[in-house]
């Protein structure tokens, strides 16, 4: 019963004619991942409520967060390694990360063991989580740190670093030979890649009926 008041409050807006300002905050480097459907989402919210207008801003992970919380933007796209308690996740898939290095790195070409690849410097986002790589993840040399995957994939490409990259972002450069997947094994991992929205914002129609166009909630995140 409740779902059909959801559906039937939802047509009602529709009916009625829904107007004003959605504000959207997405990380970069979303583009190429083919999982990604947001551009779906928002293509078909716009047929159903034409006279809403769309922003769209392009952040780093932080950066969503931090436009969400201080109302900059209604709903965020992000991969969310934690959960915050002050927000509302709705999961939509799941991304697959893995460590690269780039030619003109000594790596490069090579079969690597866990000598090499803890030898080697890397370069890392900010909010990695090092209990994503298990046991491994204490032994990593993490030297140099940025805010954005597209900061990864510029130090991975100087050939000086190893990096965690999206493996759909990486995919282009390693058809071309120019990066390398280093022990998929021991070092890729998932994220899931959410929607997000201030709790104290479910009273807003415009917000709750954008939402409902999503896939919907997935499962609960770990706190941390």
């Amino acid at each position: 019963m409740n779902a059909m008041d959801d559906v039937s409050d939802q047509l009602r807006g529709y009916r009625l004619g829904m107007k004003g300002e959605l504000r959207l905050a997405i990380t970069e480097s979303t583009l190429s991942d083919h999982k990604n459907r947001v551009s779906e989402h928002i293509a078909r919210f716009k047929a159903r409520a034409p006279d809403v207008r769309i922003e769209l801003i392009v952040l780093p992970p932080s950066g969503v967060r931090a436009s969400i919380r201080d109302g900059r933007a209604h709903v965020g796209f992000l991969p969310a390694h934690s959960r915050a308690d002050d927000l509302d996740y709705h999961e939509l898939h799941r991304e697959r990360m893995s460590l690269y290095c780039s030619q003109g790195h000594p790596l490069f070409g090579r079969i690597c063991n866990m000598e090499d690849i803890c030898a080697a410097e890397i370069a890392s986002p900010d909010y990695l989580l090092s209990d994503r790589l298990g046991v491994h993840g204490d032994k990593l040399r993490i030297v140099s740190r940025t805010n954005s995957i597209e900061g990864i994939g510029i130090l991975v490409m100087t050939g000086s670093y190893l990096g965690f990259l999206p493996d759909h972002l990486a995919l282009h450069w390693v058809q071309q030979g120019q990066l390398q997947e280093l022990m998929p094994e021991v070092f890729s991992y998932h994220i899931r890649f959410c929607a997000i929205a201030r709790s104290d914002r479910k009273d807003s129609r415009l917000i709750r009926s954008f939402l409902r166009e999503l896939s919907g909630p997935g499962p609960e995140l770990p706190d941390g």
